[in-house]
């Protein structure tokens, strides 16, 4: 069977890592809280500086009500953090709290944007 351009980029994706004792889960980045996740890492202005934990925090829940939910608001995105970097879509930027899509999060945030964007009815139609 062929797979489509697509499939091959994110067919690794879709297998669990195993880095050093630990293992982090595949990626569903085509729907649900995945694909909300790297959608909001394709923001331009993400692409440009850099993103922290606080960044991707106000971009995925918006602003927190008390410092209870931010604090486990930024719990769940460190571990999202740690499931990207494993993943290898994301690199840490040296001595900063800051983080940069890789190569390869560049190629599949770049992916995932055009196809949720497409219009399904104008593909068939040229196909």
């Amino acid at each position: 069977t062929e797979t489509t351009p697509l499939g091959k980029l994110l067919e690794p994706l879709s297998r669990p890592v195993v880095d050093g004792r630990r293992r982090y889960r595949a990626l569903n980045p085509l729907a649900g809280a995945d694909g909300t996740l790297l959608r909001s890492l394709a923001q331009g202005d993400f692409l440009l500086q850099g993103f922290r934990n606080r960044d991707l925090r106000l971009a995925l829940y918006g602003p927190a009500a008390d410092a209870t939910s931010v604090r486990r608001q930024s719990a769940a995105v460190t571990r999202q953090l740690a499931l990207l970097r494993a993943h290898g879509l994301i690199v840490k930027v040296q001595k900063t709290h800051r983080y940069q899509l890789s190569a390869q999060g560049q190629r599949v945030t770049t992916a995932l944007l055009t196809a949720y964007a497409a219009d399904v009815s104008k593909l068939a139609a040229a196909a």
